[in-house]
């Protein structure tokens, strides 16, 4: 079978998946989220997913494609949203929602897209994402705790050196394969993603546990095979990670952003209702409030210890 005939199937499957949903929707309300995202070539994508009830009063969240975009100005925006509603068959009149990231292009209260469309279809409420939102929270409780802030920002540093330096990386699996019994695991030290705060809990937790093996392959590199521009900080960094301040900062980051990552998986369930939502927002207020005081303290410092 050829790649045209191939592509050709696949563009039939989509477009009778697209009518299906069509379908359903019918003439009832629905809501749209919306998020921008560059592909590998640098161009700028859309994508568009939709938001409804069926009769049931059961959520459904299905995403309708990937409209690319030429520019990012908040009226080339909103006529986007336009143009892909209307291809698709839905009334602009039924939109009841809609959700952005706080970008000022796409929030903006009085010239930002959601504004010019709500000048057009007043009932369209504009909601601000809410896995976003944990994002900001989750960034600027870090930038207000020092200890926590640079323990990440040593990660990132330590992500950014295994990245760029093969030998760092050939070191480590020496170390691994020679520390480790049983199956070789191959393990892979990341930087941090620069906007996805809660996506941080994997790289710091696997850091944590292979702390040590981490911790001896700093102290080679520096010690033994260390040269060129890196030499000062791969010594930097293994300065850091003998501090037991860096290891604390890490043990009190994961502790927050393991209850921040349930919120943000709750944030985003394709089936969740507002109800919901506001008692995951609840439990996770609980849950943290309960991380203040001294007894989870002396629990994450002993973990340190």
């Amino acid at each position: 079978m050829s790649p045209n005939i191939q592509n050709e199937i696949l563009k039939l499957l989509s477009h009778t998946v697209l009518r299906l949903i069509q379908k359903q929707i019918g003439n009832n309300a629905f809501a749209i989220i919306v998020d921008g995202i560059q592909d590998i070539s640098g161009q700028e994508q859309e994508s568009f997913c939709i938001r409804y009830v069926d009769e049931d009063l059961y959520p459904h969240e299905d995403f309708i494609g990937l409209y690319q975009v030429d520019e990012t100005s908040r009226p080339a925006i909103a006529q986007i949203v336009k143009d892909a509603l209307c291809r698709h068959g839905l009334c602009m009149s039924m939109l009841r929602g809609k959700t952005y990231d706080g970008a000022s292009n796409m929030a903006g209260k009085y010239h930002g897209a959601q504004a010019l469309i709500k000048q057009e279809h007043p009932l369209a409420i504009y909601v601000h994402c809410g896995a976003h939102c944990t994002h900001l929270v989750m960034q600027a409780a870090a930038h207000q705790c020092p200890i926590m802030e640079d323990a990440l920002i040593f990660v990132q540093d330590l992500g950014k050196l295994f990245g760029q330096s093969m030998k760092c990386r050939t070191t480590f699996s020496e170390i691994v394969h020679r520390e480790t019994e049983g199956p070789l695991k191959v393990l892979h030290i990341k930087p941090l993603c620069p906007t996805r705060w809660t996506d941080r809990v994997k790289p710091v937790k696997k850091i944590l546990d292979n702390y040590q093996l981490i911790l001896e392959t700093l102290e080679e590199i520096a010690i033994t095979r260390s040269s060129g521009d890196r030499k000062p900080r791969e010594r930097g960094l293994l300065q850091k990670y003998r501090q037991v301040k860096t290891l604390l900062g890490l043990q009190i980051s994961l502790s927050i952003m393991e209850i921040l990552e349930c919120l943000n998986v709750a944030l985003q369930g394709r089936e969740q209702t507002i109800s919901e939502l506001l008692a995951s927002v609840q439990r996770t207020h609980d849950a943290i409030q309960k991380l203040r005081c001294d007894t989870s303290f002396e629990r994450v410092l002993a973990t340190t210890i």
